[in-house]
């Protein structure tokens, strides 16, 4: 069974509460107990019946603490009028929390020194389960996110093979006419020998299957010129 809620749990709390109120009667509670009681003549003397509050809960026993007051405060607009005053105030209190409190103060029964509130206890792990499965979903989200940027940035393997396998043949004449023609004024297309095609054809073809060719090419004619123990590495793979 769920204990009735508190609007105020603490003794310090309690005393800070009223302090902010001025008022001439202060009236305690316990179901239909009434088990304190004073009245001032004014609204003026409200510390008083705050001292008066303190003394109390000092003296309320440990099975007690725990249990739900109700304190009520009364205050005369008239300081000259007679009575206790009107009531303009009602709170709902307990000088200690029940859920730091072992089971058996509480309820006076068993002897396991279990704790209040495990629905309590139960909502909050809910609560952080919940907050762990939202942080793993990003993280795999995220993850995913670099997988996918990382295939983005990988060569197209198919490609570069068919590539290659029709290039290969070829490469020791292309760069050297691709050389030449570097260096040579524009003149006829120039042919390939053994092939009846000129190189103007065959780039052009190899064009459809590489857009980038002129890159691959010059990288080619770079490895070549800067590297040539491994360009002829490359030449003899072919």
């Amino acid at each position: 069974m769920a204990l009735q809620r508190a609007d105020i749990i603490g003794k310090e709390k309690l005393l800070a509460a009223l302090a902010k109120y001025k008022f001439c009667r202060v009236e305690i509670r316990r179901g239909t107990n009434v088990v304190m009681v004073h009245t001032v003549d004014n609204n003026e003397l409200f510390e008083e019946l705050i001292d008066q509050v303190e003394e109390w809960a000092e003296s309320v026993g440990d099975n007690d603490n725990a249990q739900l007051y109700k304190v009520s405060l009364s205050g005369k607009n008239n300081p000259d009028k007679q009575g206790s005053g009107t009531k303009f105030l009602t709170l709902d209190f307990r000088l200690t929390d029940p859920g730091k409190l072992p089971m058996q103060q509480v309820s006076g029964q068993g002897n396991q020194e279990t704790y209040m509130e495990l629905g309590e206890l139960r909502a909050v792990n809910s609560h952080l389960a919940t907050e762990n499965e939202t942080l793993m979903a990003r993280i795999e989200e995220y993850e995913a996110m670099e997988d996918e940027a990382e295939e983005a940035n990988q060569p197209n393997e198919d490609l570069i093979g068919s590539v290659i396998t029709m290039v290969k043949p070829h490469i020791p004449t292309l760069l050297n006419l691709f050389i030449e023609k570097l260096s040579m004024p524009k003149q006829q297309p120039i042919q390939l020998a053994g092939t009846g095609e000129d190189l103007q054809s065959i780039v052009d073809e190899l064009k459809k299957h590489d857009p980038n060719l002129e890159a691959h090419l010059l990288k080619l004619l770079k490895i070549a010129t800067s590297e040539p123990t491994k360009f002829k590495m490359l030449l003899t793979m072919l």
